[in-house]
C-alpha cells in the first residue's frame, strides 16, 4: 500500500496496477501452486492423480495452451477469464479442451488469461489455486511464453520430470530460472512405471547428482511416481496398487506443507514480489528506501523462521498499525467521550457511556 502511495504520487501509473494485484492477492489470500515441466512429463496427469479425477486433457501430443486453475468452489463450474473482456462466462467441465489445449485453441488464439476451474475438493479448501502451465520447449512459442509471465505470480512450484528423457539441458535452465523467482519447489520424477527397478535407481541417481550440483542442495528430496498407475489406482478404489505408484508419500509431503509451511512461502513470495516492484528507483526517493529497507528485514526475519515483525525492528512509526488489544482500548474510550444523548431521549441510566456506543464497543471487540 505504501509504493502504492508513492507511485501515484509520483506519477508511475504503470506500477500502481501491478502494487494494487499485489494487494488484491493479499486479500484473496490466493496461494499458486504451479506445475511446471518440459513438454510431455505428465504434469496435466500428475494433477489429474491429485484431484483423483480425470479433469484436465491428456494425451501423447503437446496439450496445454493457456493457464488452468484448480481451486475450492460450491459446484462443479468452469470460468473463463478472456483478454479485453470483463464478463467471464461459464462453460461446462466437458468443454475445457475447445479452450485449454493446443487442438482445440492453437497458440491460444482465443486469448484466454486464465480457466478457473472450481471444484468442491477438500484439497483445495485452503485458499490453494493449484495452477497447470504450457510446458516449456514446444514448437508453440507462445506457449514457452506464457508459462515464464506466470513464474513471478507462483508461490510454490511443483517441478515435474520424468525417467524418459532425465534433466535435459532445457530443463536445467528452466529449473535454474524459476529457483529465481521461487523458495519452495517439490521435484516430482514422473513414469518411474516405464523402467525396471535398477534402470529406475539409475535414472533416480542421474537426475539427483545433477539437480545437487546445480542447486547446492546436499538433503535434495526426489519424489518418485506414476501418475498415471495413481489415478487408476484412486478411481479403482486399489490401496496396495496405489501404494506401488508412489503418489501418497508425495500427497502426504505436500498436506503437511499446505497446512504448515503455506503461510511462510506465501509472504515471501510477497515480499519478493514487492521487492522486484519497487527495484529500479533511485537513491533520492527516501520513502521508497525507507520501505524497501523494512520490506529487506521483513523478509530476512520470515526466511529465517521468526515471526514476521510490521514494522520491521528499527523502523518503527507513529502511525504503525495498533496491536488487537491497543485498538480495543481505543474503541473504548472513543465510546466514554460520546456524548450522551438529553435524558428524556435516554432508555438507560443518567450517567455512563451511551448505551449504543458501548454495545457497538462491544461488537467491534468481539
Amino acid at each position: 500500500r505504501s509504493a502504492k502511495q508513492v507511485y501515484q504520487q509520483s506519477g508511475r501509473a504503470e506500477r500502481v496496477e501491478p502494487c494494487q494485484a499485489l494487494l488484491v492477492k493479499l486479500a484473496e489470500d490466493r496461494f499458486n501452486l504451479a506445475v511446471l515441466q518440459q513438454f510431455k512429463r505428465g504434469k496435466s496427469s500428475l494433477m489429474n492423480a491429485l484431484a483423483g479425477r480425470a479433469i484436465l486433457p491428456t494425451g501423447f501430443l503437446p496439450l496445454t495452451s493457456t493457464v488452468t486453475t484448480l481451486c475450492y468452489g460450491p459446484r462443479e463450474r468452469a470460468v473463463l477469464r478472456r483478454k479485453g473482456w470483463a464478463l467471464e462466462p461459464e462453460i461446462a467441465l466437458n468443454e475445457l479442451p475447445d479452450y485449454v489445449t493446443e487442438q482445440g485453441n492453437p497458440g491460444n488464439q482465443k486469448g484466454i488469461l486464465e480457466v478457473r476451474v472450481e471444484l468442491p475438493a477438500e484439497f483445495l479448501r485452503r485458499g490453494m489455486y493449484f495452477v497447470d502451465t504450457p510446458g516449456i520447449g514446444s514448437s508453440r512459442q507462445e506457449n514457452t511464453a506464457t508459462t515464464y509471465s506466470f513464474l513471478p505470480e507462483a508461490d510454490a512450484v511443483i517441478w515435474v520430470t520424468s525417467v524418459e528423457a532425465p534433466l535435459s539441458e532445457a530443463e536445467q535452465v528452466f529449473l535454474g530460472d524459476v529457483r529465481q523467482l521461487v523458495h519452495k519447489i517439490f521435484i516430482v520424477v514422473n513414469k518411474v512405471d516405464l523402467l525396471a527397478d535398477h534402470e529406475r535407481d539409475q535414472a533416480l541417481g542421474y537426475i539427483r547428482d545433477g539437480l545437487q550440483q546445480m542447486l547446492g542442495a546436499a538433503d535434495l528430496r526426489l519424489y518418485p511416481l506414476s501418475a498415471k498407475i495413481g489415478l487408476e489406482a484412486k478411481r479403482a478404489g486399489d490401496a496396495e496398487q496405489l501404494q506401488r505408484s508412489g503418489l501418497p508419500a508425495f500427497e502426504s509431503d505436500l498436506v503437511s506443507f499446505l497446512a504448515e509451511g503455506k503461510s511462510q512461502a506465501f509472504l515471501a513470495a510477497a515480499l519478493d514480489r514487492a521487492l522486484r516492484l519497487t527495484a529500479d528507483l533511485g537513491a533520492a526517493d527516501g520513502q521508497m528506501d525507507d520501505l524497501r529497507a523494512r520490506l529487506e528485514a521483513a523478509r530476512a526475519a520470515l526466511l529465517a523462521g521468526s515471526a514476521l515483525a510490521h514494522p520491521a525492528p528499527g523502523t518503527a512509526r507513529a502511525d504503525a498499525a495498533p496491536t488487537p488489544a491497543e485498538a480495543s482500548q481505543r474503541v473504548r474510550e472513543i465510546a466514554t467521550r460520546c456524548p450522551a444523548p438529553p435524558s428524556k431521549e435516554r432508555s438507560g441510566p443518567a450517567e455512563g457511556p451511551c448505551r449504543i456506543c458501548a454495545a457497538q464497543s462491544q461488537a467491534l471487540f468481539n
